[in-house]
């Protein structure tokens, strides 16, 4: 026989499993300390490359006033100092960024995966009852054969 609400529990069960919560999954399978460092670490490389590709624009486009000025040793210096100066605070605000956007997702997805495993769970308790009331009718069958004997 059907039963309805277990059939409403896969149905929920599959559609999170295929739909847009396919994510949540895989973000499950990590501790929170150990996403965040590992989407913190792949925004540092993006921020590396980023700042690379902005500065060397910055040195192309600048290259006539940059060469002009290099005969001056303390200019290379102060140039550096502001570089390295604006790295580290940009690089610490983005990181800041990032770390209270992946925590905020992976809370998110902890309250999600909550809902799933309580489909998870009431499938599992629909299974259980159909397996007591097998052994029920199998423990009944047993004792009517016993009896005959």
């Amino acid at each position: 026989m059907l039963n309805e609400e277990k059939i409403k529990s896969m149905t929920k069960a599959a559609a999170f499993e295929m739909g847009a919560e396919k994510e949540n999954l895989k973000i499950n399978q990590y501790f929170r300390s150990d996403y965040l460092g590992l989407q913190m670490i792949k925004a540092l490389f993006a921020y590396v490359v980023a700042f690379c590709l902005v500065v060397t624009i910055w040195l192309m486009m600048g290259s006539e006033e940059i060469m002009l000025h290099l005969t001056r040793a303390d200019y290379l210096k102060k140039i550096s100092k502001v570089l390295l100066v604006i790295f580290f605070v940009v690089l610490v605000l983005y990181e800041g960024l990032v770390y209270a956007h992946y925590s905020r997702k992976y809370r998110r997805m902890k309250d999600n995966i909550e809902g799933y495993q309580g489909y998870l769970k009431k499938i599992s308790k629909f299974y259980d009852t159909e397996e007591s009331a097998e052994d029920e009718v199998i423990k009944i069958d047993l004792a009517d054969e016993v009896s005959r004997l």
